[in-house]
């Protein structure tokens, strides 16, 4: 893909073909097609994932409109915008957990280093496995810490214990929390407390080794200090992990992501590196959503 910005959709009529609008949220609320603006640094980072062309459908009602943006390579990439704007069923079309609901429809493909996630002769159990999934409410299994962190792994047919258990030793420390349960490897996940939950299903979706991490609101049922501690988690996961988050606190998004999508009602507005997104926006909708002004 060339290091060039991309212009995605047409520019707005009256605008003079410069594709920026006076208002871009108005024309979007009014169904108007509108530029995507898109930092030309997105398109020099290595990409683990292409989203083309992207548009999707539950029965005749559009919730994502031509969407098109590549996800970089371990980085942290956030999806902000109001709520009701797409951001977790984008995320949810990418590894095609959308196809669960009657009446979804798509066009255009997104690509998993170089696998197109919609081919039909994709295996989508197959790319689940590929990806880690972390959702918003805590689900670990009601089974042993240690059970829940190899579930993956048993279910690809590993049985040596010290494979195990090296794996479930290391994704925990990974996911910061071999030092609280290590002890209490045996006692029921059940048991933890939410924030140890949920760290416990990151730890439980990189034990998989995952082409990319999956994170729709990870924070968003966590207090204060359980929130605090999955941020930090977050930012041991950069450089190491190819992470999608979808996340409404825009102080999370600043403080945790490498880049930063803006959408709105099913539309990409703007996406950049986070410190230009937060600091240095191309368009004034942009500044509004992120400073509080909206939303």
């Amino acid at each position: 893909m060339p290091a060039q910005k991309e212009n995605l959709t047409p520019a707005l009529p009256g605008d003079g073909g410069s594709g920026i609008s006076s208002d871009r949220l108005q024309a979007v609320a009014r169904g108007d097609n509108v530029p995507t603006e898109v930092h030309q640094s997105v398109f020099e980072a290595r990409p683990v994932l292409k989203i083309n062309a992207f548009s999707l459908w539950y029965g005749t009602k559009q919730v994502i409109h031509n969407i098109s943006m590549p996800i970089p390579r371990n980085q942290v990439t956030a999806l902000v915008g109001p709520s009701g704007c797409g951001k977790s069923t984008l995320l949810r079309s990418v590894n095609r957990m959308n196809d669960l609901i009657q009446n979804v429809q798509v066009t255009g493909d997104m690509q998993l280093n170089g696998d197109s996630i919609y081919d039909s002769r994709m295996d989508v159990i197959d790319l689940r496995k590929r990806m880690g999934m972390v959702f918003q409410k805590p689900n670990p299994f009601p089974m042993s810490i240690f059970e829940n962190v190899v579930y993956a792994l048993r279910i690809d047919g590993e049985k040596n214990r010290s494979v195990l258990e090296e794996v479930c030793e290391i994704s925990l420390r990974g996911a910061a929390l071999w030092d609280e349960v290590k002890d209490c490897l045996n006692d029921s996940a059940l048991k933890l407390s939410g924030g140890q939950q949920q760290r416990l299903c990151i730890a439980r979706a990189v034990a998989a080794e995952p082409e990319v991490l999956l994170l729709d609101e990870p924070c968003s049922a966590l207090d204060p200090i359980a929130t605090g501690k999955i941020e930090d988690l977050i930012q041991e996961l950069r450089g190491r992990y190819s992470v999608l988050m979808v996340t409404h606190n825009m102080q999370q998004a600043s403080r945790a992501s490498d880049y930063t999508a803006f959408m709105y009602l099913g539309r990409l507005i703007e996406y950049g590196p986070t410190s230009d997104i937060f600091t240095n926006p191309v368009l004034q909708e942009t500044e509004s959503y992120v400073t509080g002004r909206f939303g």
